[in-house]
Formats: C-alpha cells, structure tokens, sequence
C-alpha cells in the first residue's frame, strides 16, 4: 500500500507538471512517466522476495506501474514520448514474468 501510494504521488507530481506545460512542450512525456515507474521495480523485488503475500502486493504494484506508466496522452499527441521508453518497458516486462514464474 505504500508503494503504491508513492507512485500516486509521483504520477500526481507528473501530471500537474504536463499540466502547466504547453501542448507543444517536450518536457513530459510517457518517457518521463515510464522512467518514473521504473524507479519502483526494487520495491516489487523486495515484496516478492517476502512470503506468497509479498509476491501478491508485489503483482498488483507492477499492474499499477504499467497503468501508470503511459501518463496522460489525452494531454498532448507529444505526450506519448519519443522512444525513451524503448528501454523502460522492457525492466518492467522482465519484471513482471520473473513474478509469474
């Protein structure tokens, strides 16, 4: 519950920032927000090293990871990055098939 309430905060930070930017800024996009997830993946590491629970929480927070890991691409069309997350989404790919293993 932590963790995700720490992503929450993030994206929150995230999104009143692509807010006040203008639809023709670069300075947030999904590769920003993909980036920001994946500063998370240690914390998943430790909850499924934990117990079957561990393993449970540690699930659920990538599944909040991956919906939050796009922002906002209602924003802007910029909004959807320029190819930073070519080497995010994989970690968190990886991640998530070590768990369901």
């Amino acid at each position: 519950k932590k963790a995700i309430a720490e992503v929450d905060k993030k994206v929150k930070s995230l999104n009143a920032k692509a807010k006040r930017q203008g639809p023709n800024s670069r300075s947030i996009t999904s590769d920003t927000y993909s980036a920001a997830m994946v500063k998370f993946l240690p914390e998943a590491t430790k909850l499924s090293a934990v117990d079957e629970e561990g393993v449970r929480c540690a699930f659920n927070l990538l599944l909040h990871l991956a919906w939050n890991a796009y922002g906002d691409i209602n924003a802007s069309f910029k909004m959807s990055g320029y190819g930073g997350h070519e080497s995010t989404y994989p970690l968190m790919d990886e991640k998530m098939m070590k768990i369901i293993e």
